[in-house]
């Protein structure tokens, strides 16, 4: 199916990608490189094989020039010719890029219909639990938008061993119109620092994206 959203916000430019295709169409839009072609074979499961080409070939599709995707020691990918930062992300049927040739960018998709409730009764504070009630019961939405929010932070800060619970904290202030604009916030070893982060719903998905500001 390819591209089903894009949009730009300033510097940033997102792209979101439902994969219906098969390996085989997946793989001649994606363009690999010899590189790229050893690392996808190394994959084994078929899901996994599927979101790392649609990665690719959303990528192309977004680039006027040719980039390839590399990674930090941490995990954390870049592009090989430094024109943009990148942030990715990917679920059961779903691909997403952020793109910003200013900021360190950060994005995070999950289906609406996860539960979340497991989660994040283990990695949101009382205040985040509390703003996710919807009456007498959590919103299973906004419990998924806070644990999409910590992710998003989280692959903006180079310090991986931060705590979800205890580091990184989200403020989102009702109502929910979209896209939603909130903070986030994380102490790390470089300090204080403050994302801003934005929330949308498109099709069945949850998207929180956002980025640093100051930092390249």
């Amino acid at each position: 199916m390819a591209v089903i959203y894009s949009e730009e916000f300033g510097n940033a430019r997102l792209g979101l990608w439902k994969i219906t295709e098969q390996e085989d169409e997946l793989l001649s839009l994606a363009d690999l490189s010899p590189l790229d072609s050893e690392t996808f074979n190394a994959f084994k499961a078929t899901q996994r094989r599927k979101e790392w080409l649609a990665v690719r070939a959303l990528l192309k599709n977004m680039m006027k020039n040719p980039a390839r995707i590399g990674y930090f020691p941490d995990g954390r990918p870049f592009l090989e010719d430094l024109s943009q930062n990148i942030s990715i992300s990917h679920t059961k049927g779903y691909a997403a890029i952020l793109l910003n040739d200013q900021e360190i960018p950060g994005i995070d998709i999950e289906l609406e219909t996860r539960s979340a409730e497991k989660v994040a009764t283990r990695i949101l504070t009382p205040e985040e639990l509390e703003s996710s009630r919807e009456g007498e019961e959590y919103s299973n939405k906004k419990l998924l938008i806070h644990w999409c929010a910590k992710e998003t932070v989280f692959k903006m800060v180079s310090d991986h061993s931060v705590s979800y619970l205890n580091q990184i904290h989200i403020f989102l202030n009702p109502p929910l119109a979209e896209p939603h604009p909130f903070k986030g916030t994380c102490l790390s070893e470089a300090g204080n620092l403050t994302f801003d982060l934005f929330y949308q719903s498109i099709q069945e998905l949850i998207i929180v994206w956002g980025w640093r500001s100051g930092v390249k």
